[in-house]
């Protein structure tokens, strides 16, 4: 078993692509697959996983984080 956060996930060429907002360096964005840039830098989107849509299905939802409401 995998477990991982994401603030959510995008579908891209029959995987679900898992992501998170991080604030990162720009010398810290070079260690990790940046998808995007949604807000003023240094706030990027970073990879956290990536997953076959039918492989999807299979994920059990845990709790939020504190602080956090689904």
């Amino acid at each position: 078993m995998v477990e991982l956060a994401a603030d959510g996930f995008t579908e891209h060429d029959g995987h679900a692509l898992f992501s998170v907002l991080a604030n990162a360096t720009s010398e810290e964005q070079e260690q990790v697959q940046v998808l995007g840039w949604p807000a003023a830098a240094p706030t990027v989107m970073v990879l956290v996983a990536k997953l076959p849509m039918a492989e999807v299905a299979k994920i059990e939802g845990g709790e939020p984080w504190p602080g956090h409401t689904i």
